[in-house]
């Protein structure tokens, strides 16, 4: 096994990660990292994730510092990051696991809330439509309603002037018979 002749050539060393119990192999000597451009690779590609690992474990013990108050959860971007970082072979503490773990219920919460003012505010402004629409449905009628009021009010002033006239009409007529 390569491991184990990079082992014996003291290249590699070997150890037990505390946290987890499991093996862990480290670089020894520069030498192998400058000439193996493969394995240089695989380290750099590795930084990132123990670099994002490592904003893991402090974001987790501050979260654990402050009683595991929400406003210390992994939000947007972040929680992107470590999300994938999770998607890794990457062994995770309990406490980061835990950590984690809130962040994504936080972040669903808040996607539900969101959704649900979304929901209101369409609701609100489908009401806003309806009322907009029958507003502008009776303001259509408005000048026809207004032509009928006009139309009533002239119709009944002329009954009213054509019951004075007539009233002094027969009351002229009865004193044309009566004086005449």
């Amino acid at each position: 096994d390569v491991l184990e002749l990079f082992g014996a050539a003291r290249l590699l060393t070997f150890d037990r990660d505390v946290a987890t119990g499991e093996g862990t192999v480290e670089v020894a000597h520069e030498s192998l990292l400058r000439s193996w451009a493969r394995l240089r690779g695989w380290l750099e590609d590795d930084r990132a994730g123990l670099r994002l690992h490592r904003q893991l474990a402090d974001a987790t013990a501050e979260w654990e510092r402050a009683g595991s108050d929400q406003s210390f959860l992994a939000t947007g971007a972040r929680l992107l990051l470590l999300e994938a970082l999770a998607d890794r072979d990457i062994a995770l503490t309990e406490g980061e696991r835990a950590y984690l773990a809130e962040s994504l219920v936080e972040r669903e919460r808040e996607e539900a809330l969101e959704r649900d003012r979304q929901d209101q505010a369409l609701a609100l402004a489908q009401r806003a439509a309806r009322a907009q629409r029958s507003a502008a449905t009776r303001l259509r009628y408005l000048p026809r309603m207004l032509q009928d009021a006009v139309r009533a009010v002239r119709m009944e002033a002329a009954r009213v002037l054509a019951g004075e006239s007539e009233a002094r009409l027969s009351g002229e007529d009865r004193n044309a018979f009566e004086g005449g």
